[in-house]
């Protein structure tokens, strides 16, 4: 960098990232001829989300001549998390071998005070082939970074930069030229079907609001990094950038996330909100207009956005500490984000529902849109809704928009209830079938015990499973989906969590189900992931919908033998197209598959029944979609459902008021018995039907059973279960799929350890106190339940796991069992050897402790309440007169 017109007293170079995002190195200053210029590092944060966040600055020390340059190395590409909480598979940039993609901010420090540059020129040297893809003006040499209205500081920090080989397409919206440069590592194919998506976007977004953009808006598009991360670039007022390719719903979401943001957020085209309790409807037009513009494309479906939205919605009014009025959200403080990204797009929704249904406002906010956004000052939206007398809106504001009352939902969202007996029944049943069922238990095997009565796991269920079939010998056993394990903490399995996956499948068989349905953690890691873990079954997982290659990533459906009946199951996936979906990795999975209409499909389906006498379709399917599913294939006997969010109203008696519901209810739809998974991994569920003799269902004794401690483990299933960690959990690379307590932490993980015993030499008393916790005997508990050989348990409850000197899975209970002195102290051999105050940790932050005792094992644990069970010093004073 060439700076000139520098203060000769000294010059500040800032970065505008956290120095984990904007990793400069090296950093040096030189004058014309050559010396070096003394550059010091500075200690600098800004205010971001109510904190304040470390930035990257550096100081050259004056004399400062009138021109210099400087130079460093950053690295862009850091992933968004860590190991001991799980990536988000986000990346921040990238650069390899095909293609890479950067924003300013990671790329440029610059010299203070940024805002009065007057000109900046940016060169670039590349590879052979690699070209620029940024919204900057090309000029001889490099690019002038200028644009008409806008400050060149900000066109530099906020641009998304692409590097490499590079396609590009144009379109025309308005006044305005969209460029769309896509990265050669995306198929021609895909960027074409992107290509189309992301003008349906823009069109949308320019319809809505009404007015042009500036002369030009650059889209860069690449894909995920080789590691599967999505590329997070930047949107600004002229362009915007990242993994825009496949583009799934939340990506194209996303785009129009940014798209708006140059409306209503980012100088110089957005329009100005100035009245503080209105500050909302940015929140609100951004988090639920971008939603819309995803449906125009075909990526999303408004219903189910309005579904998804209504349940976070009620999640949310329901949740202690979440800001509720919508009209002091900026008043003082960060803004909830939880208003802002579910209230305040909810309220908009709901307002529209009133203008479209009950205002006489027949294009709803759609007619309000492009006035409120019309200049660079906007009016109150009270003032542009309409009323017909003063105050009109006044009640909805006061309920509604400041949170005083809770929104009902099942009026703006409507399903029939179901009913507790079908409809008709003519006959009396004459032939009986069980049907057990299970769903949304995500490849759970056990719990791990160390909560008080944990309910769950494939050893109890097969005992339930057991109990049931010796009432009825010819119970059909089915599993309506997402069975495999959810991706969390990275995009693929470790070696662990793989053969944990699969042996999970194995119990499928060991307990004998009939089939199985492809849900949405089946596909997640992968279709190719998902075809190699099903081929040994011998349970089949149907999917009738779901195509891979143009052909069914698995059967259609399966005729079984029961109660003297024929019984056709069928198995769909509904696939989310509103909201998103809380599985990660679905969404990009999915974009390689195309998904029918499950309707239709069991339609055709249904349409060759008359050789079965009961027709069960099972999967993810909505509410809405049953209700669909129902009233189009009446033949259809039986539904059962993972999915079960919707809202409705309970019965009430008369005079009382309403009770709203936030689950489905199982019952009949007509002669249609819908069944939900309630219990998930912690449970199974029964339903004995009665079958008359034209072969409709007319009566259900549904059952629920919870999978508790009073359910002892089957031996079969329990003996494979210790079977496979004996054999797999020793393993160096079962080990290393576990992350270590304070894994991140060198002083934990690079000294030798020495054992409580080594401790209880000097320190007699401290160590007669440990002796009296159950911190003593943590690894009794691991025997006494067969899990000594489970890394994920082992971890916490020995000393010094995953370091080389530590503890490993198979070793003996002395030295390093338990949970010992130096599991909070850190390593204590040093010490041991020549007691220092400074070769050793007296104080034990609180963080050592929240390694273990975290929600997913101690959810009851309140560090401030459990520390006085082990302090030392309560021992002490106990003693004392």
């Amino acid at each position: 960098m060439t700076v000139r017109g520098a203060p000769a007293g000294g010059c500040e170079l800032k970065g505008y990232a956290a120095p984990d995002v904007m990793r400069a190195d090296q950093v040096r200053a030189y004058r014309e001829d050559g010396t070096e210029l003394q550059v010091m590092a500075v200690t600098d944060s800004v205010a971001s989300g109510g904190k304040r966040v470390p930035v990257p600055r550096y100081r050259v020390v004056g004399p400062v001549p009138a021109t210099f340059r400087v130079s460093y190395r950053v690295s862009p590409g850091r992933r968004e998390g860590n190991e001991h909480l799980g990536y988000s598979g986000r990346a921040f940039g990238h650069l390899g071998r095909d293609f890479g993609l950067v924003t300013g901010r990671t790329l440029f420090l610059l010299p203070e005070p940024a805002a009065s540059y007057g000109s900046i020129r940016v060169g670039f040297d590349l590879p052979k082939g690699w070209k620029v893809a940024t919204p900057w003006r090309r000029v001889p040499g490099g690019f002038l970074v200028e644009a008409p209205h806008a400050k060149p500081f900000d066109l530099l920090a906020t641009a998304t930069i692409g590097l490499g080989p590079f396609r590009e397409e144009t379109f025309t919206v308005g006044s305005t030229s969209v460029r769309l440069d896509f990265s050669s590592a995306i198929s021609e194919s895909e960027a074409r079907r992107s290509a189309q998506a992301l003008e349906s976007v823009v069109r949308y977004v320019h319809h809505a609001f009404g007015r042009d953009l500036g002369e030009q808006y650059a889209v860069v598009a690449v894909p995920e990094t080789p590691a599967m991360d999505e590329i997070i670039g930047e949107g600004w007022a002229y362009g915007q950038g990242g993994t825009l390719s496949p583009l799934t719903p939340g990506r194209a979401r996303r785009f129009a996330q940014r798209l708006i943001e140059a409306y209503t957020v980012h100088a110089p085209f957005r329009t100005e909100i100035r009245r503080l309790e209105e500050f909302w409807v940015v929140d609100g037009i951004t988090n639920w207009y971008s939603w819309r513009a995803a449906a125009s494309a075909g990526l999303a479906d408004e219903d189910q956005v309005g579904h998804s939205l209504a349940s976070e919605y009620l999640t949310a009014m329901t949740t202690p500490g979440v800001h509720r009025d919508l009209e002091s959200l900026y008043a003082g403080g960060a803004p909830d984000r939880i208003a802002r990204e579910v209230l305040a797009p909810f309220a908009l929704l709901y307002l529209d529902h009133e203008l479209r249904t009950h205002r006489g406002g027949s294009s709803g906010l759609d007619a309000i849109l492009p006035k409120l956004y019309a200049t660079g000052s906007a009016p109150s939206l009270w003032s542009l809704v309409g009323r017909e007398s003063p105050g009109d809106w006044d009640h909805f504001r006061t309920r509604f928009v400041r949170g005083t009352d809770l929104a009902p939902i099942p009026d703006l969202f409507p399903i029939a209830p179901t009913r507790a007996a079908p409809s008709p029944v003519h006959d009396a049943p004459i032939r009986y079938l069980t049907i057990a069922y299970s769903g949304n238990t995500y490849g759970y095997l056990e719990n791990c015990g160390c909560k008080v009565n944990q309910s769950g796991g494939v050893a109890r269920r097969a005992t339930e499973l057991a109990r049931i079939r010796s009432r009825d010998p010819q119970t059909v056993v089915l599993d309506a989906g997402n069975t495999f394990a959810r991706p969390e903490r990275s995009n693929t399995p470790s070696f662990l969590e793989d053969g944990e996956q699969r042996l999970y499948l194995e119990t499928l068989d060991l307990m004998k189900y009939n089939a199985a349905t492809v849900g949405l953690t089946e596909l997640a890691w992968s279709p190719e992931y998902f075809r190699e873990h099903v081929k040994p079954l011998k349970t089949p997982y149907l999917a009738a919908n779901v195509l891979w290659g143009g052909k069914p990533i698995g059967p259609k459906e399966i005729a079984l033998r029961a109660g003297g009946m024929t019984v056709w199951v069928v198995g769909v996936l509904d696939l989310p197209r509103g909201g998103g979906t809380t599985v990660r990795r679905f969404s990009e999975s999915a974009a390689r598959l195309q998904f029918l209409d499950p309707v239709e499909e069991v339609r055709k389906i249904a349409a060759r029944k008359p050789s079965a006498d009961l027709l069960v379709v099972m999967g993810v399917l909505s509410p809405w979609t049953i209700r669909r599913l129902a009233a189009a294939c009446p033949d259809v006997d039986v539904v059962l459902s993972t999915a079960y969010d919707g809202p409705h109203w309970l019965p009430s008696s008369a005079g009382s008021r309403p009770v709203m519901t936030t689950d489905d209810s199982t019952g009949f739809l007509g002669q249609t018995l819908v069944l939900y998974t309630y219990r998930g991994q912690y449970g199974i569920s029964s339903a004995r039907l009665g079958v008359d003799r034209s072969g409709r269902i007319v009566s259900a004794d549904r059952k629920e059973y919870w999978l508790d401690e009073s359910v002892p483990d089957y031996p079969l299933v329990r003996d494979r279960l210790n079977r496979f960690y004996d054999e797999v959990g020793k393993t160096q690379m079962a080990q290393a799929s576990v992350r270590p307590p304070l894994g991140d932490d060198p002083y934990w993980q690079n000294k030798h350890y020495a054992g409580a015993a080594r401790c209880a030499s000097c320190h007699s008393s401290e160590y007669d106190q440990w002796k009296t916790t159950p911190h003593a005997t943590a690894f009794k508990t691991l025997l006494d339940h067969h899990r000594h050989y489970q890394p994920t348990c082992v971890s916490c409850h020995v000393v010094g796991f995953g370091s080389r000197w530590g503890y490993r899975v198979g070793d003996a209970e002395v030295p390093l069992g338990n949970v010992q002195c130096e599991v909070c102290h850190g390593p204590g051999q040093d010490h041991a050897m020549n007691p220092l105050p400074s070769n050793i940790r007296r104080a034990v932050p609180e963080r050592v402790c929240l390694e273990c005792h975290n929600p997913d094992h101690s959810d009851q644990f309140v560090y401030a309440e459990r520390l006085p069970s082990v302090l030392h010093e309560r021992l002490i004073s106990l003693k004392s007169p």
